[in-house]
């Protein structure tokens, strides 16, 4: 299958069931994903074909937004199926003397996902995706009946605080933990569950790695969370029917993969964003920027503070 009336390949994996995958990439798109050593990837459910579970995308964060380059639907979510998916596309991009060698993949904590990425791209450091990791935070606060509890002002605070330790100096982590279960000692002993869950899954012998999940360095240099990539969701939402037919979405993402491919472009060539971000994002990694800064200066975590306590309320409403 080729791009548009160009003779240029766009399908580079169809693979047979069980564990199908059906995906596409573009020649230009494939060369700016060689160019960009950072990559997020996310699936979602509501506009994947008929007959396959979700569909897939990974994007690049340029010097100026962030880009869909691997269209992709998948029949199930095993690492069998994504491993199919990055080697199609390793194997695809080596044909076309192209290389791919991401430093890092951000992605939400999935594990079989993350198995795959090890497998095919061992040399990346994979990244969970900063809102999925408060998401998991909060749904253990509901899980264990503690949004009453959470109303009150230091336990909303200390909540507020796991939420930022991916934003905090790795070496400060155990540290802030030990503050953290300390001061929510003097409160419902139910609280126990939610730092024993912290502590299993992010802290001690855990499930995902610090350094998966900690974003102090990335601050001011990356995307933290996969944001842009949902905002990409919704706008296939509002295109594209509930679960089209397979040749809906093809039609789809060749659209979207020229308009895509445009927008590079014409940001290449005018020097600047076509897609602005929102001023309070500005503001929110302004003061994480301010905050690093006076990290490094040993002054006190305030603005990282003030910008967990925003994230929390934001969360609570989902």
């Amino acid at each position: 299958m080729y791009f548009n009336n160009t003779k240029q390949e766009f399908l580079f994996c169809n693979s047979s069931t069980p564990n199908k995958v059906i995906a596409f990439a573009s020649d230009q798109g494939l060369k700016l994903l060689s160019k960009s050593p950072h990559w997020n990837g996310d699936g979602t459910f509501r506009t994947s074909p008929a007959l396959f579970t979700q569909s897939y995308y990974i994007h690049v964060w340029d010097e100026f937004s962030m880009k869909p380059i691997i269209y992709s639907c998948c029949e199930n979510k095993s690492e069998k199926c994504y491993r199919e998916l990055l080697q199609s596309l390793l194997t695809h991009a080596e044909k076309k003397n192209i290389s791919l060698n991401p430093s890092s993949i951000l992605i939400d904590f999935e594990q079989s996902m993350i198995n795959a990425i090890n497998d095919v791209f061992p040399q990346a450091l994979v990244k969970g995706c900063h809102f999925h990791y408060a998401q998991n935070i909060w749904k253990k606060v509901k899980k264990y009946n503690l949004v009453k509890l959470s109303k009150e002002e230091n336990i909303r605070r200390q909540i507020a605080n796991i939420i930022a330790l991916p934003l905090i100096p790795p070496k400060e982590v155990d540290n802030c933990m030990e503050k953290i279960i300390d001061e929510l000692s003097n409160y419902d002993s139910t609280l126990n569950k939610l730092t024993d869950y912290v502590i299993k899954n992010y802290i001690e012998d855990a499930r995902f790695s610090l350094s998966m999940w900690n974003h102090f360095d990335n601050i001011g240099e990356r995307p933290r969370t996969n944001n842009h990539l949902e905002g990409y969701h919704r706008q296939l939402n509002a295109r594209v029917r509930t679960n089209p037919d397979l040749w809906t979405w093809i039609n789809e993402v060749k659209s979207s993969e020229e308009s895509i491919m445009c927008r590079y472009e014409q940001e290449q060539a005018q020097q600047r964003t076509t897609r602005p971000r929102k001023g309070k994002y500005i503001q929110y990694d302004m003061k994480l920027m301010l905050a690093k800064k006076n990290i490094f200066k040993m002054k006190i975590l305030i603005h990282i503070k003030k910008f967990c306590v925003l994230f929390l309320i934001a969360i609570s409403t989902l």
